[in-house]
């Protein structure tokens, strides 16, 4: 079996990705082979997992359900993919680079007093942390430039070696760098409440205390397994029943559970109305922030 990710090694997509193959083999005897497709916001692997046949899956992110809106030409290949099982599910932490900055409203202060753009590094136009970016900036009031990468990891090192300002990142790829000489500073979470970060002594703080406003700042990134819609059904089938085992292990519950993750193995009939649900609610947020990126061309 190929899984395929949009995005490049090291991103949360990708470690869930080889966490699921691993699971697969040790659970199911299934033998499972990651492969990297980045580009295009994820769309270079969703359009080729829509071409194949059986033994080919897309583990997704939020992409599956923008991508149609942010890349209207597109659009038939997501209708050619059809939603297998959601993994899970995590809040994303505000990681600002490792300078003298101390919170999120030095940071937008600071901006605001000199008139400059924030820069802030996504996984892709319409990726979820893309999108949670332009929502924090606009609550914030303070002005942005985006750097789109292919995953990620990209868009961390990109804040390690000080390019951009802040990224909103996934735990799995922020967490193996809070114990360097250059840690970035993590000032926030997108969830209702704080939330633990591993390596980090106190709880991270919301959004919208951050904020100072009653109005939640609650995003989740997530991630799921689409398969070609002309595959057979007995594989869609097959291929659900393995997921659904290799994610409720203990392994891989354990390792995602404690870095915050919620692991959520929903059917293929609840993944699919979630992806319909989801490209309705981020539909306006997918044309305002599409209008952002040709504004600042």
């Amino acid at each position: 079996m190929t899984l395929l990710v949009g995005v490049t090694p090291g991103g949360a997509s990708d470690q869930l990705a080889r966490s699921l193959a691993t699971a697969l083999h040790e659970s199911e005897g299934v033998a499972a082979v990651v492969v990297n497709k980045a580009g295009a916001s994820g769309h270079l692997a969703a359009q080729a997992t829509s071409t194949a046949g059986d033994c080919t899956l897309f583990v997704g992110t939020a992409t599956v359900a923008t991508n149609p809106t942010s890349q209207p030409k597109n659009a038939a290949v997501y209708a050619a993919l059809e939603p297998i099982a959601m993994l899970a599910r995590n809040p994303m932490f505000v990681a600002a680079k490792p300078t003298e900055t101390r919170s999120l409203a030095q940071m937008f202060a600071d901006a605001k007093r000199t008139h400059t753009p924030l820069l802030y590094a996504s996984p892709g136009v319409g990726s979820i942390n893309h999108l949670a970016s332009v929502a924090l900036l606009k609550a914030a009031g303070v002005a942005g430039t985006h750097v789109p990468t292919n995953g990620a990891a990209q868009s961390t090192q990109l804040l390690l070696a000080g390019h951009v300002d802040f990224v909103l990142d996934n735990p799995t790829t922020l967490v193996p760098h809070l114990a360097g000489a250059r840690a970035p500073k993590v000032l926030g979470v997108t969830s209702a409440s704080p939330a633990v970060l591993p390596g980090l002594e106190k709880p991270v703080p919301s959004l919208a205390t951050v904020l100072n406003t009653r109005q939640p700042f609650d995003w989740s990134a997530w991630y799921g397994v689409m398969a070609p819609s002309k595959a057979s059904d007995t594989f869609k089938s097959d291929a659900w029943r393995a997921i659904t085992r290799a994610v409720n292990t203990s392994a891989f519950r354990d390792r995602y559970e404690k870095m915050g993750f919620e692991v959520a193995p929903l059917n293929s009939a609840e993944f699919k109305a979630f992806v319909s649900a989801e490209s309705q609610r981020l539909k306006p947020f997918v044309l305002e922030a599409k209008k952002d990126e040709e504004t600042t061309r």
